[in-house]
């Protein structure tokens, strides 16, 4: 039984390794603070935007990097929109540019 108890713990062990070895690294700590103030600036951004109630077939998506540029993408249905959505982000605390690549996509 004592055998077996190894064997099973040592195959387990290797298995996961094996699969460690081949997984993607998603946390660094050297960069923990920058990924989160990144996000932070995201998620203010996209509150920003859903405050304003953008017409419903507008999807826009934001990009942060750690020095507070931005860029906006996506599609609106509307001039008013996509210019809106620039706004937002420039207004935003702590970004220090905006790059705006959204198409506008107006329906009939």
């Amino acid at each position: 039984m004592y055998r077996t108890f190894i064997a099973g713990f040592l195959l387990t062990g290797i298995s996961l390794m094996s699969t460690i070895s081949h997984a993607e690294v998603i946390f660094d700590r050297a960069h923990q603070t920058t990924y989160v103030e990144a996000t932070v600036l995201a998620d203010r951004i996209k509150a920003g935007l859903a405050a304003e109630q953008l017409s419903s077939a507008t999807e826009i998506n934001i990009q942060t990097d750690s020095t507070g540029n931005v860029a906006v993408t996506g599609t609106a249905v509307t001039d008013e929109d996509a210019a809106k959505a620039v706004a937002v982000a420039r207004a935003t605390e702590g970004v220090e540019s905006v790059t705006s690549e959204i198409i506008v996509r107006r329906t009939h």
